[in-house]
């Protein structure tokens, strides 16, 4: 049977409103072409649909018959119509995030709450991960888009600088070297005992890359895989730690301190990951647009450093 949606359609209309006139006016489109298609849905199912007098169009038995059949269908194209629309205006869909969790915790809960606003119905999934996991999560796909450092770039993935984020030590609000605003020197963390993460996570390499380290910190008293972990040590006045400053947590009470370290300073750069090959949904963009908006917004050390960030490779 030679019969599209748009026969349907002009059943559906013409069934309504009781009238060829009437009904093409509503579709937009010529009583001819409404015509043609009511005669040619006729002529492929057998039946007649509609009697016509020079006054009125009613449905006949059949027509009525199919009636209610045809208006689900054509609700159904109209739901699913609505549904694209909203998918390519972005106010509807679902977001896959994957970021370090500094930022989870520190940026991203600001930004979807001025989000949520503006796209009440997009689902939003986050994935704390580490820097390599980010990268594999949109290596593989599984992810829309990532915010992570650039410590390790991979050739399909393109790599956004937003802010810079600085190592420094955390330590109890009542430690020694908790006193004083000023930045701290490498040489100063002499003879402390050291809590850190993992040696193949990106602050454990880039505190490793400086010369002449104290041992202490190139071999902690306790290694830890996660910040809980890491703050409870530190709250209870067992060790310090570096840091990075975005990623500190304060802990309850306001109990530890960040001082930035210096000669030398350590940074990361912050980026928005994408990739090359991949085109962003409409909610993603728009998504990644509050994003950057919050962070030019920001009056902290994080608001966005790279008024128009370039895209590394």
């Amino acid at each position: 049977m030679n019969l599209s949606d748009r026969h349907l359609i002009a059943f559906v209309s013409v069934a309504r409103h009781g009238s060829f006139t009437r009904a093409a006016a509503a579709l937009g489109m010529s009583q001819p072409s409404l015509t043609s298609a009511i005669k040619q849905l006729e002529t492929e199912s057998g039946v007649q649909l509609f009697e016509r007098t020079t006054r009125r169009v009613v449905l006949t038995q059949a027509g009525d018959a199919f009636r209610a059949s045809a208006e689900m269908a054509v609700a159904g194209l109209e739901t699913s119509f609505d549904l694209l629309r909203d998918l390519a205006s972005g106010r509807k869909g679902r977001v896959r995030v994957a970021s370090v969790p500094s930022f989870v915790v520190r940026v991203l809960p600001k930004v979807l709450k001025e989000f949520e606003q503006a796209y009440p119905h997009v689902t939003i999934q986050i994935r704390e991960e580490n820097e390599r996991a980010v990268n594999r999560r949109l290596q593989d796909g599984e992810a829309d888009f990532g915010f992570g450092g650039d410590f390790e770039t991979i050739a399909e993935l393109r790599y956004r600088p937003l802010v810079q984020d600085r190592v420094g030590l955390l330590c109890r609000a009542d430690h020694p070297l908790a006193r004083g605003r000023g930045p701290l020197a490498w040489k100063d963390l002499r003879g402390l005992r050291f809590a850190a993460f993992g040696s193949q996570t990106t602050l454990r390499r880039l505190v490793e890359t400086v010369g002449q380290l104290p041992r202490d910190i190139r071999e902690p008293a306790y290694e830890v895989a996660d910040v809980i972990t890491l703050e409870a040590l530190l709250e209870n006045g067992l060790a310090v730690a570096t840091a990075f400053e975005l990623g500190t947590y304060r802990g309850r009470d306001r109990k530890l301190v960040f001082r930035p370290l210096v000669k030398p300073a350590l940074t990361r750069t912050i980026c928005l990951i994408t990739h090359a090959e991949r085109a962003l949904s409409p909610a993603a963009a728009a998504l990644i647009q509050s994003a950057i908006g919050h962070l030019r917004r920001r009056t902290d050390r994080f608001r966005l450093q790279y008024a128009q960030p370039p895209e590394r490779t």
